[in-house]
Formats: C-alpha cells, sequence, structure tokens
C-alpha cells in the first residue's frame, strides 16, 4: 500500500514533479538494497528524510516514510508504505 500526501500546493509543479519523482526512486532503492536506516540526503534544491516507523503490535512491519522538503524546509510531499522487514539479516 503507497499513500501520497500532503502535497504543498505553495510550490511550483516543477518542483513538486521532481520531489515526487526523487521520492519514488529513494523508495525504491531503499527496497532494492534492504536499507531501511533513517537518514537525509540532498538533491539539488530538494532535500529527501527518510524514516522507518514501528508499526503497533506488528513487529515484522515497519513503516517506510519519506519526506520531501525544499531548501528552506517548506515540505512538498510524504510517502508512506507498510513494509515487512526481515529482522534475521
Amino acid at each position: 500500500m503507497t499513500i501520497f500526501s500532503n502535497m504543498s500546493r505553495d510550490v511550483n509543479d516543477e518542483l513538486r514533479i521532481l520531489a515526487e519523482i526523487r521520492v519514488n526512486t529513494f523508495a525504491a532503492e531503499t527496497k532494492k538494497n534492504n536499507d531501511y536506516t533513517d537518514v537525509t540526503q540532498d538533491f539539488d534544491n530538494i532535500r529527501i528524510q527518510r524514516s522507518i516507523l514501528l508499526y503497533p503490535k506488528k513487529p515484522r512491519l515497519k513503516v517506510l516514510f519519506i519526506e520531501a522538503f525544499t531548501t528552506n524546509g517548506k515540505k512538498i510531499t510524504d510517502y508512506k508504505e507498510i513494509i515487512s522487514i526481515d529482522q534475521s539479516k
């Protein structure tokens, strides 16, 4: 399940589209590389923050939460996905 929400209307369309592409790419790379750590990374004029949140009462399930911000800290968009993490790795 993937959810996009909170897209800022105060950001131009080009920046919003670029942020959505970056967030989607970041999510795909996260899952491909099994890299489930919290991290912040800057791309041009967009800051991407990835967090792995606990899913209530289900230790194998986590929430992949990725947010995109402008350089001055205004939120552009976010991405949430429930993921299953093999904790034996």
